[in-house]
């Protein structure tokens, strides 16, 4: 069992602090400031230090290429690798450029050995086809994963504070389109992409296969979706040996305190699947770009986790994440080097979202079809004027069913003057995205946020978050709202805890009950009905 000891939240807000007495507008950096708040945070100093840096490569072949899923045959892995060992590949010259080491590992290239200058730490000789059988055994799928980690240990020891995730194998965005559909519950066709570059009808072809691999081994029926279990499961019967080396990096770097950018696709399916692994690692990892990939939107959406680079950057072997170093390198040498208005004659700029605005904050708390949906409906239409209504729907719409539903009740709301907002996860951050793009009007605005027993249960189960932390993020984000909207109204569910749950929906519903009494501290006026 590996426990991730969490960053230091008091860091983070030094160094949020100190970006505030910089000469400069507050926030005018955007991301990068909360990205290298939390490097520091991770680090465990506000002396922010990245120079000593690498970016890991995992090499590896996979059976599935037998299927016609990729344009180029295995020979291309091991050509790659080559040139890697060589310090000539494409990551190679990009991570010349931007100060960072490379390392890349063999964790199962089809080949006797390992090319010169490739770490060795081979598993097996490439992957089984999982058209046929599983394409590792739990044993072999963890040797990779142990790879990843041994990896990353070696790489504290020896004093590096930033690391980067690369892959290089035929076959790998196949592998890892069939396991983003498994995890995140999605039709192969939405998640499936052309890769290195299939014609349409070599797509078809791939997202034939993806589908009929999830028919034969998906045991979501039986297993938790969002369970370690599962993850380890689908991982072991058509994943990679390069994907499972990189959810060891991922669990590695938070295991040693160490930021892990994520790069392409690829590597956001290892991110995801250290994630479900072990809960927690996620806050230790840096989204660098959205790429090409169609699935790579929802994996970062699940992880918490918003991109800085959107170029279309489809290269792979880690170019999208040696690609933000040397733009953190210019975000800190501000930090580190820039003006304080304690240096200056300029009065320090003030955060007047925070400090002027903030309405009445109501909180509606019954237990399941009391009217208290009902009722925070009509408060808010007293409250407001039509077109000056934000609703933030925070259902997740499971199956055609629910997906009907939210649009029913979509629609309903539209009639009554309600902008809707879909935010399962990170509201703080969809509802940001709103009053950027609407002139700031959010202070104009009536927010019902509806409903907390719904964002906390989908901390739990589909990210897995950790209570404490999650729980302490999602007050900062009900506050932020509470001090930036003209109101605020807030539904939750009370459950009576009965002897019949089991031990997971009772640690639910004390978790829920734990949050609820946070938010009624909050509230000026709570309603329980």
């Amino acid at each position: 069992m590996i426990n991730i000891v969490p960053f230091d939240k008091d860091k983070y807000d030094e160094i949020m602090t100190r970006w505030d007495s910089i000469a400069k507008p507050l926030n005018s950096l955007g991301r990068f400031e909360e990205i290298t708040a939390r490097i520091g945070a991770v680090q465990g100093s506000a002396e922010i230090d990245i120079r000593k840096r690498a970016v890991i490569i995992m090499c590896a072949d996979n059976g599935i290429v037998a299927e016609g899923v990729s344009q180029s045959g295995q020979e291309v892995t091991r050509a790659v690798a080559e040139w890697m060992g060589r310090g000539e590949s494409s990551v190679c010259q990009m991570a010349k450029e931007a100060g960072a080491d490379t390392i890349p590992v063999d964790v199962g290239i089809n080949m006797e050995g390992s090319p010169k200058g490739v770490t060795d730490r081979k598993v097996m000789k490439g992957t089984r086809n999982f058209a046929h059988e599983p394409a590792m055994t739990e044993d072999e799928c963890m040797q990779a994963i142990e790879a990843g980690i041994d990896i990353v240990c070696d790489c504290s020891a020896g004093g590096y504070r930033l690391l980067a995730t690369g892959e290089m194998g035929i076959g790998n965005t196949t592998t890892s389109s069939a396991l983003a559909a498994a995890l995140l519950g999605l039709d192969a066709d939405t998640v499936t992409g052309r890769g290195a570059g299939l014609s349409t009808e070599g797509l078809r072809k791939k997202t034939q296969v993806i589908r009929a691999a999830l028919e034969k081994y998906d045991p979501a029926d039986d297993v938790e979706r969002t369970s370690p279990e599962y993850a380890m499961h689908m991982l072991s019967c058509v994943g990679g040996l390069d994907i499972a080396g990189l959810a060891g990096v991922f669990i590695g770097g938070a295991m040693n305190h160490i930021p892990v950018i994520i790069d392409g696709f690829i590597s956001a399916v290892a991110a995801l699947i250290a994630e479900r692994l072990v809960p927690g690692t996620r806050n230790f990892m840096i989204a660098s770009h959205l790429g090409k990939e169609p699935g790579m939107k929802y994996i970062l959406d699940i992880l918490g986790l918003e991109p800085v680079i959107d170029g279309m950057l489809a290269l792979g072997e880690g170019t999208g994440a040696v690609m933000l170093m040397p733009v953190l390198d210019t975000v800190l040498a501000l930090y580190s080097k820039g003006l304080s208005f304690a240096d200056t004659t300029v009065e320090q700029y003030h955060d007047f979202d925070t400090e002027s605005a903030g309405g009445t904050t109501v909180f509606i708390i019954g237990t399941p079809n009391s009217g208290k949906s009902a009722m925070a409906e009509k408060l808010v239409t007293e409250m407001s004027d039509p077109d000056h209504r934000i609703y933030i729907a925070t259902m997740i719409p499971y199956g055609k069913e629910g997906k009907e539903r939210v649009r029913r009740h979509r629609m309903m709301r539209d009639g009554k003057g309600f902008v809707t907002i879909e935010a399962p996860f990170d509201i703080c951050s969809s509802l940001n995205d709103y009053n950027v793009s609407n002139g700031g009007r959010l202070g104009d605005m009536t927010v019902l946020l509806e409903c907390l027993s719904n964002l906390v249960a989908n901390e739990l189960f589909e990210r897995r978050s950790g209570r404490d932390e999650m729980l302490g993020r999602l007050y900062e984000d009900i506050k932020w709202i509470a001090q930036r909207a003209g109101n605020l109204v807030i539904v939750s569910n009370h459950f009576e805890i009965e002897e019949s749950f089991d031990d997971e929906t009772r640690f639910y519903a004390e978790t829920l009950d734990m949050f609820n009494e946070m938010v009624s501290g909050l509230a000026d006026k709570t309603i329980r009905i």
